[in-house]
């Protein structure tokens, strides 16, 4: 096996070298399958090589490595490329591995994988009675990219109108919306059943109390925006019931005081030790509402935060702290240049900081309150903490804010608040 691994290094030794996917098939069919399935499953080899070997499965999976194969491309890790190939090599109709691959992805809710089967194929199955592609089908609804979500709720209704609600119910061991959103087996089919739910003009409240964060948030995206009336998110808070925390922002944008409620809970929050108060806040301030999996804990202690000052007036603010540091430096003698925006420094996007060069190298001031990062020079340091500024170094910089999650180059993860004070995005 070794010796044919190493003949597959020597047929594709580089990126430039590597065939056209119309040779592939050609170039690698003196290798036994068994080991080009081991290279698309060695994260050692570089992805090129593993896409280039997962091209060369088509047709010739090995059936010993079908189930590793599976799983493997369920991986969010696996590169979009391979990933692609993969399923191109295992999904074929009638084929011996499909059903086991569709399992895998809805098992794992993996809607990378469902986008790669195709929505189109997947509601041709589904249409066919297949549970696992209309599951399928409400993964890829279930996706936070909202072009992969879009694609998925177009293909449910149009399984709606080819076969009836009843049917896709049945599909799924349901006989209605409200049903499915209580008690469908996946967090992606309670999903469907919520949008269902809310399409015909039910109450959502009750699934702010899924045990699935998505689900959660799902309801509170619909209900923060006006959806439904205020009876059903009291009862929730009054009688302790799930989705009380959720209850609790949506709420406080109604109008009501719910800090009274809040303090009736047990004024719950989310610990995060050695996070100075004055750096919560204005991270708090920054990212909530967060992305999908946020814990509905920062979105109360956001509600619960005094109003911010006007826009103009914020700018000011902004600008004059910008203004202190750049003087503070100077006041230093170290020839502070110009303060420059995120997006402009790295040449595109846009940030949450600016960078100040200095003779003595450069630093970030964020634009979010009076804090600096990035001194190489211990004056530089020193000149900004005597003007008052806070010093994110690595101890406090590397604390991550647990439950806020924040988009980052396609992550929604929670980040360091070295990460969240100094964000860039492309």
């Amino acid at each position: 096996m070794t010796d044919d691994r190493e003949r597959l290094r020597e047929l594709l030794p580089s990126w430039e070298a590597r065939p056209p996917a119309e040779d592939v098939a050609a170039v690698l069919a003196g290798v036994p399958a068994v080991a080009i399935a081991d290279s698309v499953l060695d994260d050692d080899e570089p992805f090129w090589r593993r896409e280039v070997c997962a091209q060369a499965l088509a047709g010739r999976v090995p059936a010993e490595r079908a189930a590793a194969l599976a799983a493997h491309v369920c991986d969010d890790e696996v590169g979009f490329k391979v990933g692609r190939a993969l399923v191109a090599a295992l999904d074929v109709p009638g084929g011996p591995y499909s059903a086991m691959l569709r399992a895998r992805a809805l098992e794992r809710g993996n809607y990378y994988v469902a986008e790669k089967l195709g929505a189109r194929s997947l509601l041709d199955a589904a249409a066919s009675g297949d549970a696992t592609a209309l599951g399928l089908l409400a993964v890829l609804a279930s996706s936070p990219w909202r072009h992969l979500r879009l694609s998925g709720e177009e293909a449910i209704d149009e399984l709606i109108e080819r076969r009836g609600l009843p049917a896709l119910l049945a599909t799924l061991g349901t006989d209605s919306p409200e049903g499915l959103a209580r008690a469908g087996a996946r967090p992606a089919e309670r999903l469907l059943g919520l949008r269902l739910v809310w399409r015909a003009g039910g109450d959502i409240a009750p699934f702010l109390g899924d045990g699935s964060v998505p689900v959660s948030r799902a309801a509170y995206d619909l209900l923060i925006a006006g959806y439904g009336d205020d009876a059903p998110l009291l009862a929730l808070v009054e009688a302790g019931l799930p989705g009380r925390l959720w209850a609790l922002p949506i709420l406080h944008e109604r109008g009501h005081d719910v800090r009274p409620m809040w303090e009736r809970l047990g004024s719950p929050r989310v610990e995060v030790p050695g996070v100075p108060p004055d750096v919560r806040e204005a991270i708090v301030r920054r990212y909530t509402p967060g992305q999908a999996g946020t814990d509905p804990l920062w979105l109360i202690e956001a509600a619960l935060l005094d109003p911010p000052p006007p826009p103009e007036e914020a700018r000011e603010i902004r600008d004059e702290r910008l203004r202190a540091a750049r003087a503070a430096l100077a006041g230093a003698g170290l020839g502070p240049r110009e303060p420059v925006p995120a997006g402009e420094h790295m040449r595109s996007g846009h940030g949450t900081y600016h960078v100040i060069s200095t003779d003595a190298g450069t630093v970030r001031v964020s634009t979010l309150g009076p804090y600096f990062a990035c001194a190489k020079d211990a004056r530089v340091a020193r000149a900004l903490r005597d003007a008052g500024f806070r010093h994110i170094d690595d101890a406090l910089g590397g604390i991550t804010f647990t439950g806020l999650a924040v988009y980052f180059f396609g992550s929604r993860a929670p980040l360091t608040v070295h990460d969240l004070l100094f964000h860039w995005q492309d």
